[in-house]
This record gives C-alpha cells, structure tokens and sequence, in this order.
C-alpha cells in the first residue's frame, strides 16, 4: 500500500456502475487503484428518477433493441428493472473485490441525474466512470461526463468501453507536477512504463521536468520516457496517441480548458483507453 501522492489524493474510489450491462473495464481498473492504496471500493448504482416519471405517462413507450416492437411500459416494470440491475452491479463488486481482496461497499441512489449525485460524493473521492456501450447509454453519458468535468472537486478517472489491461500511462507536463505524480502511481498500478508528453522549448521547463522525472524514476523505480511535441494542441495530442492507442491520459482540467480538447474526443476515436483528469490543485 502507499501513501497519498500529491497529484492523486483520495480517500475512497467510487465507481459509477451503469444501468444494463455494466462495464467491467471501469470496475476492474477501479478496484486495482482501491488495492494499490488500500482503500475502499464503493460501487453506485443511480436511478434515474426521471425514467420513472416518465413511466407512466400515456405517451410512453418501450422500443426493443431488437425487432423494433413497441410495447407499454409502467413504472412497476421499470423498479423490477432496476432491481434486477441493482442485483447484477452487487454481485460484480462482490467478484472483483473478493477476488484483489479489498475493502468494498455498494449504494443504490435515485436522482434527477448521474451526475447531480455523483458531484454529490465529495472532493475526497476518486471518481471512476465508464465511456461508450450501446448508443443510448453513450449519448447519457456524454452529458454526464460534461457535468463532472467541468464540477466536480475530486479526480476523475473516465474508462472507455471494453479497454484492455494494463495498459501503458502518459502524463501531459505542462509545469506542475501533479500530472507526473499521478501518472506514476497509475503506471505502478498498471505495472508499465510511464510516458510524459510535454510541449515547447523553455530552457526552464525542460529543467523543471528533467529534475521531476529524475525524481519520479527513483520513486517508482522504472524508467520514465519523455515525448515533447513542438505545441499541444488537439491535432498534435491526436497524433501522438494515434501512434501508441490505448494509453491511460493523465492531465489537468486546466490543461482539458486551455488548449480546447474534449474528453469524448480522445475516449470517442479510440485514442486513449482511459482518461485521469485531475482537479484544480486548490479544489481539494
């Protein structure tokens, strides 16, 4: 187990176990990070109250993924559903915490939105949701993800769909060194190399960074490789990732507003396997 990092600070890992069929590449990445620090895992099922508002409206309708038939829908159906996913997220929890031996727990909430409730769980937390799946499930999740981006006080550690395992991790240095901290800590979970991308010429920040990473491959004890691209924009950031697929990203939510790029972009086009964005060094 280790000690908090500066740029990765939390004390539970709460993953987001999504309606219908979960994604097990969040919950299993989740709880490598709860047992790399010997923390708690909490798996939060939401109910969406809206869904249930709406179910019994004489307009409302349920169309079936296949065949296309059109059938009434009540709001007993829906909580028979949602205890049924609520039985299903328990019982992968259970498997996978079992499994790396950690300490778990498992919460049923119901609000207006994910999001709302997952704002809800504090700046103390490390904040674990999953990306892509079936198109409806995708399309909730972009506003969801929008949301939490832009509000939430606490790390957030976006999983794409189906993304293999221990997959190599890359640190976007912009001057701090949060991004590299964390990144470290990440790549030690994922037991690979970790990769820093950095951009421009300053005589200072190349020094400021050749002294953390010097530091940070005696703490993780595995060498650190730099990557320095002339600008860091989307284009470039696109390019780079297009050449190593699969990375775990991890960067600021400064750096997110600063140079325009979208987390559904990197996750969307496959460019990157996961997303660690870390919240403002104030904010916790």
């Amino acid at each position: 187990m280790t000690g908090p990092q500066p740029g990765l600070s939390f004390g539970r890992v709460v993953v987001a176990m999504e309606q219908g069929e979960p994604n097990r590449a969040a919950l299993e990445l989740a709880a490598r990070v709860a047992a790399r620090r010997g923390c708690e895992l909490v798996g939060l099922v939401v109910e969406d109250l809206r869904l249930l508002q709406a179910a019994d409206l004489p307009v409302t309708h349920l169309v079936q993924r296949v065949g296309g038939l059109v059938a009434q829908f009540s709001s007993v159906e829906l909580e028979r559903a949602f205890r049924v996913t609520a039985r299903q997220a328990q019982s992968s929890l259970l498997e996978v915490s079992q499994r790396l031996r950690i300490r778990h727990s498992f919460q049923v909430q119901r609000g207006p939105s994910p999001g709302d409730l997952l704002l809800s769980c504090g700046g103390g937390d490390l904040i674990v949701v999953g990306w892509g799946g079936r198109a409806g499930a995708r399309e909730a999740t972009v506003a969801t993800l929008q949301q939490l981006s832009e509000h939430a006080h606490c790390p957030l550690l976006v999983v794409r769909w189906a993304a293999p395992p221990s997959r190599p991790v890359t640190a976007v240095f912009e001057g701090s060194g949060r991004p590299l901290a964390a990144g470290g800590e990440m790549a030690s979970v994922e037991g690979r190399p970790l990769r820093v991308l950095t951009a421009g010429r300053d005589p200072q920040a190349a020094r400021r960074l050749d002294q953390a990473v010097a530091a940070l491959t005696y703490a993780v004890g595995q060498p650190v490789l730099i990557h320095r691209l002339d600008e860091l924009t989307p284009a470039q950031l696109a390019a780079y990732l297009a050449g190593a697929p699969g990375d775990i990203l991890v960067l600021e939510r400064a750096t997110l507003r600063a140079h325009g790029l979208a987390l559904t972009e990197l996750l969307g086009h496959g460019l990157a396997a996961a997303v660690l964005l870390l919240d403002e060094p104030d904010a916790g």
